[in-house]
């Protein structure tokens, strides 16, 4: 993709640059350890979904990393509403020690942001950067799934590019 001015490529530099050490990591463990100081049956009553959205962090993080070498900086639709909202419940778990159903639709949210952020890094065949939805990593592939060789009978070695993760 060309930058249409050199202040694009800053920008987009500047985007990428922000996920170069995983700082939603670093973001998600340090509210995580203010809610366990503060409230720690918020954390002992959802541990397990908690645990689950971890992981899809760092599985998404691990496919960035082995497929693209770098940390994926997807900037998703959904991961934009998911950090809104988790910064609204954090403020409501901190301010009255549980957020009942308001928490359980944020953990919602979650594992449908990390499917959609999980796809947009198996779909795409470049660094995934700035992508505003599964769908759209979809139409921005330039060369075809591996499953299409299958039907069609080519060898998808003649294909030095392809990426089959």
């Amino acid at each position: 993709m060309m930058a249409s001015s050199p202040g694009d490529l800053a920008l987009r530099q500047t985007r990428y640059a922000d996920s170069t050490v995983s700082p939603d990591i670093i973001f998600y463990g340090s509210a995580l350890c203010c809610v366990w100081m503060v409230h720690p049956q918020v954390i002992h009553e959802h541990g397990i979904a908690f645990a689950s959205l971890i992981t899809l962090e760092l599985v998404g993080d691990t496919i960035g990393l082995l497929k693209f070498r770098h940390w994926p900086a997807v900037h998703s639709y959904l991961a934009k509403l998911w950090g809104i909202c988790l910064f609204a419940v954090l403020c409501q778990v901190l301010w009255k020690g549980s957020a009942g159903l308001t928490l359980c639709l944020l953990i919602s949210l979650g594992f449908v942001m990390y499917t959609d952020w999980i796809a947009i890094l198996v779909l795409s065949n470049t660094n995934a950067v700035d992508v505003p939805s599964a769908w759209q990593a979809l139409k921005r592939r330039r060369r075809p799934i591996l499953s299409d060789f299958v039907n069609s009978g080519e060898n998808p070695t003649s294909y030095p590019n392809l990426t089959i993760f």
